[in-house]
């Protein structure tokens, strides 16, 4: 893996467990902040996911008691371009 791509791999992973336990405090306009406008993600499902669900799923946790435990593993990165990566891994709900 190249150093570049290293980076951009940490970064995104940095940021995967927002999805699944939003922080305490955060709100709507947070993740608006970090979530690009043309963001989609695809499910384990091989359902695609566009910006305006993911925020609006991140929205209902954040309000939400619900106490799953996610956990991602098996991270892996694909460069596209730049500093533009792919993150792809694994979830597991226990």
């Amino acid at each position: 893996m190249s150093e570049k791509l290293a980076v951009v791999m940490s970064e995104l992973k940095s940021l995967e467990p927002i999805f699944h336990h939003p922080e305490p405090g955060s709100s709507r306009a947070n993740y608006e902040n970090i979530i690009s406008e043309d963001f989609w993600e695809v499910g384990a499902s091989g359902r695609c996911y566009d910006r305006k669900f993911v925020l609006d799923v991140l929205e209902e946790r954040r309000q939400s008691l619900d106490s799953s435990s996610w956990q991602t593993s098996e991270f892996r990165c694909r460069e596209l371009i730049g500093w533009f990566g792919l993150l792809f891994d694994s979830l597991i709900n226990n």
